[in-house]
Order: structure tokens, then sequence, then C-alpha cells
């Protein structure tokens, strides 16, 4: 949602950064630290980590001016450098990446260019960017942002604190639910893909139902999410959805669940809590998806998953065990078809 002019601007000293993260600051310091970077492409003002001992050669060549390590390498090759040891490097990132977010300059109103309707109840302390357009009906609650070129229609209601990308689209009276980021030119209730065949052709079924997005939903950019037919689709608390994933009409997915991109869930799928759905997932309408389970990248899921915590891989999926075996013996196939051909030819 930020453009390199919105990126958090910062300057920390190492010793705030470790007291911070908890952790032991050792080596050459080299005054503040402004920015974030990879370990291969950092400044001499910025801070970056390491959590892999594997990777401990690229230290050689790296110009990084503070470095998160875990507090089990050995250094003793690098006193050169700035490091502030840490039980989880990763962990001790993410800390001073939040903090870093947390204060920067807070924009509230509608700017000039925004259109809104007279009927739509803004908080005080929401942001409408030029461009956006907000219609009949609406309810932005306190700290929301809808950025430029987002479309709000009819009815729709958004939560405290959410974040509306530009050119989304919020349809069907949609509710979204509160610290919920809703990615670039995502459309949340869209029509269903309904049809019924008959006598004169297909016949396009009309979708009355909406969309429910609950609490700290984040959703990626061009995604579409339908609207239900006649009860809503609905997403559930801290769902996370990557880019380009669709999600069909009357669809359910399960709380903190996480959904990799490109994968397509047909209409009415249930989909249960704290799954891992790899990218490029298919999943066939009407299906069950028991809670906590964990489906591979470009599996397709042709029938329910009943068993909890259960690990499918393969199209059409099945136990990872088992596709782990069958795959051992589809690399070995054109070997023994070779000594089949040879046994058939045997006098």
């Amino acid at each position: 949602m930020k453009t390199p002019t919105d990126l958090p601007s910062f300057s920390w000293l190492p010793s705030e950064i470790a007291t911070w993260v908890q952790g032991e600051l050792v080596g050459n310091l080299n005054g503040y630290i402004s920015g974030f970077a990879a370990l291969n492409q950092a400044q001499k003002f910025q801070l970056s980590f390491l959590d892999d001992e594997k990777l401990l050669g690229q230290l050689d060549s790296c110009q990084a001016g503070l470095i998160l390590v875990s507090s089990q390498f050995d250094l003793s090759k690098f006193r050169d450098r700035a490091f502030i040891r840490v039980q989880n490097p990763r962990e001790s990132l993410l800390l001073l990446l939040k903090r870093a977010t947390e204060h920067q300059q807070v924009h509230q109103g509608i700017e000039p260019g925004a259109l809104v309707s007279e009927s739509a109840q803004v908080h005080e302390t929401a942001w409408v960017q030029a461009g956006a357009m907000v219609r009949e009906g609406v309810v932005l609650e306190a700290g929301v942002q809808v950025h430029a070129g987002a479309l709000i229609a009819n009815g729709v209601r958004v939560g405290a604190n959410t974040i509306v990308g530009s050119g989304v689209q919020l349809l069907a009276a949609c509710q979204i639910g509160k610290n919920c980021i809703i990615q670039s030119n995502t459309v949340i209730g869209s029509d269903g893909f309904g049809y019924m065949l008959s006598a004169t052709g297909l016949q396009k079924i009309p979708h009355l139902g909406s969309v429910v997005i609950e609490d700290q939903v984040e959703i990626g950019a061009n995604c579409s999410i339908d609207q239900g037919m006649l009860s809503p689709t609905c997403i559930q608390q801290g769902v996370k959805i990557d880019n380009q994933v669709h999600i069909a009409h009357n669809v359910l997915v399960g709380a903190h669940t996480v959904i990799a991109a490109q994968t397509g869930v047909a209409g009415s799928v249930v989909i249960g809590q704290a799954c891992r759905i790899g990218g490029q997932v298919g999943f066939v309408d009407g299906i069950q998806i028991a809670d906590r389970v964990e489906v591979a990248a470009q599996s397709g899921i042709m029938n329910s998953i009943l068993e909890p915590g259960a690990k499918v891989w393969g199209s059409p999926a099945m136990p990872a065990q088992q596709f782990r075996k069958s795959f051992v013996l589809f690399r070995r196939l054109p070997e023994l078809v070779k000594t089949w051909t040879a046994h058939e030819k045997q006098p």
C-alpha cells in the first residue's frame, strides 16, 4: 500500500535498537540506522538480519551498518561489523518493522477530487483520497483509508483502521471488518458465476447475497471474491489471501487460514480454520475441508478432506506420503516401460 514517498522515515541509535529487541550489541558501530535492506543489498545506514548459519559467508561483502543475528552464531571472524545478538532474528526484525511504521504521519479527511455521497457516514479520522468514490449509505469507521480510484458502492460498511487500496471495488453491500488490508484492484462482491440450463439455453441465476469479511483479514492485489446467491460469502477473522486468488459464491474460509497466489475456490466450498493452501490450488464446488489441512501447490482438490491436519499433494490430490511413493514410481516409469518392453520381446 506504500509508494516510495510513503516509506517510513526514522533515525535510530544501535543502542536503542538493542534495547527494543532485548539483544546484545557487539562490534564496530557506525552511527545512526535509518532504513532496512536485505543482507546483499544493505548500505552503511541500513539494518539487515541473518538467521541461517550457512549464509555467514555473505558477511564478507555485506555493507550493512547493523545486523540482527542469532545468539548462537560464531562471529569472531567479523569483528569489524556491528551486530545485535538475539534469540530469533526474524521476530526481532518484525518488531522493528512494526515500530518503524507506527509513527508515520496520519492522514485524515476527504481530499478535493474525492466523490463522497451526502448520505455516506465518514468518520472524521477516515481518509478518502482524491479520485475515490464513496456511494450512498456507505459507513467508513474511524481510521479507514480509501485510496485513489477505489469504489465503495451503496450500503457497504468498512470497519475501523481498514485500508482499501487503489482501484479496489467493494460491491453488493459487503461488510468489511476492522484492521483489514485490501490491496489494489481487488473486487469484493462481484456477481457470482451461476447459470441454469433451460429449454431456451443458459439462464443466469441472480445473486442477491453479499460478502462478509471479518476483522484482521488481508487480501492481496487483483483478487475477486463473489457475492453469495442468497446467503453471504464469508471470510473469517485473520485470514490471509495472496494476490490473484478467486473465491466463488457462498464459500466460507475459516479463521486464520492462509491461501497463496492463483488459487481458485469454486462455489459453496467450506474451508476449515488454520489451513495452509499453496499456490495454484483448485477446489471443485461443494466440498468441505477440515481444520489445519495443508495443501501443496498446484494440487487439485476433487473431494472433501475430513481429517483435521491432513497433508495432501498432487492432482487429483492424495495424502502426501502416498504421493511421494507414487512419484518415485512415476519417475522410474520410462525405465520400467523399457524393461517390460524388453521382457515382451523375449521368446
